[in-house]
Formats: structure tokens, sequence, C-alpha cells
């Protein structure tokens, strides 16, 4: 899979050709790439686009809001420790406060100043969170350009 966007920069950038595990496990911190539900589809790009990267911050049973008074997302009680944050990113832009709903992801870009993920999508019926039937699999490496290549 090609990654086309910005929003999981610097992890990911546009070019990057990354390995997609159908088996893996998804758990916190995953990149995962997901099918867009209607919601998640920007019509300007159609069906042909409906193919996603995010990163899982929640899973189904976590209380996920935005935010405490240090600006911190909480996850569950306790400050979210997210070191893949993009230099300079602000998540406190959009107030949240969700419990996600079983068999269910709740979803951030690391470069949360460019991503419409689970915070652009909070009316969508399940807080923002994509219903895990939609996920395809998990971003296990980048295989190219050769110089990014890595274990993600």
């Amino acid at each position: 899979m090609t990654i086309n966007g910005l929003n999981m920069s610097p992890t990911l950038v546009k070019g990057d050709r990354v390995r997609i595990d159908t088996h893996a496990s998804v758990v916190r911190g995953s990149i995962i790439l997901f099918r867009g539900a209607a919601g998640w589809i920007d019509p300007q790009f159609g069906p042909k686009h409906a193919e996603f990267v995010s990163r899982v911050v929640a899973i189904g049973g976590d209380h996920i809001s935005c935010c405490d008074a240090q600006g911190r997302i909480d996850l569950n009680g306790r400050p979210l420790p997210d070191p893949h944050l993009a230099p300079g990113s602000d998540t406190a832009t959009i107030p949240f406060d969700v419990h996600v709903p079983a068999d269910c992801v709740w979803l951030l870009g690391d470069n949360v100043n460019g991503s419409a993920d689970s915070r652009a999508h909070l009316a969508n019926g399940y807080g923002g969170a994509l219903p895990s039937v939609d996920v395809i699999g998990v971003a296990t490496k980048i295989v190219s350009p050769s110089a990014r290549a890595r274990k993600l």
C-alpha cells in the first residue's frame, strides 16, 4: 500500500510503501489500514480513495477525552502517552469525550493538525470510533523507499 496523504507524518510520509498484515492483532498503538465508511470518504475523491491509514489510540471499552488541564488527551483516567505525535501537534483543537463501543477502535493521525481522524467523525453514531469490521490490516513495515525502510 502506498501512502498518499500527510495525516501520519512524520511516521509515514507521502510515497512510503508499507506492508499490511491482514492477520495481525489490532492493539493500541497499531497503525491500521481501514475502509472508510460513507462518512470517512471525501466526496471529491469518491470510493476509489476509500482506504486510509491511522493509529489506534483506544479500543472497545476505553474512555478517551480531550483535554486535561495540561491540554493532553486522557485515556482511561491517565494522560495518553503518544510519542508519535508530530512536533507542534495541537490535540486540543477538537474537544471530545467518548466511551469507545465494543468491537470498535478510535483513531488519531500522528499529524493531528492535518488529520481527519476520529475527532472529525464524532457524530458518526459511534462517537468517532471505527467498527473493527472495517479494519483491513496492520501496517508492519515501511518497505520503500529503501532509505526509510524499517519496522513499524
